[in-house]
């Protein structure tokens, strides 16, 4: 895939996650989006109930579609934070050819080749804290 495909391909992706997530969020009385760091916290909460339920189906995703778009939101709401992150896509470090979107801010990079993989091995208020760490990159 060239470049530009690449880029074409990973737009279009988060664009359709956002509108999903976007969607599944307006279903649900008083959850808006609203790119604050503080809404990670509501996204993974909604995340860990959907899960610990295995309600996936209600919203016509899957887990591992859900933290793809969990991906995209956090990045979106890095880049709707601080200025000069952006989206990046790269290389996969380990699938030849193949190529992954992320997140880059001051030479630091995250990326995401599944989204953020069950949260449930992780601490309460992971996604808050990946941002806290992220946006403390300082520039080299």
């Amino acid at each position: 895939m060239t470049n530009f495909a690449a880029n074409v391909f990973f737009y279009e992706k988060r664009k359709g996650h956002l509108a999903k997530l976007t969607a599944i969020c307006d279903s649900i009385e008083g959850f808006p989006l609203d790119y604050t760091a503080e809404s990670l916290l509501d996204i993974e909460l909604l995340y860990r109930e959907i899960e610990k339920k295995e309600k996936w189906s209600i919203f016509q995703t899957s887990k591992e579609e859900f933290e793809e778009m969990m991906f995209v939101y956090f990045g979106e709401v890095v880049i709707e934070s601080l200025t000069g992150a952006e989206w990046v896509i790269a290389e996969h470090p380990l699938l030849q050819g193949e190529q992954v979107m992320g997140i880059e801010y001051n030479a630091y990079a995250i990326y995401a080749t599944a989204g953020f993989e069950d949260l449930n091995d992780q601490p309460l208020h992971h996604l808050f804290y990946e941002y806290e760490r992220f946006t403390r990159r300082k520039a080299i």
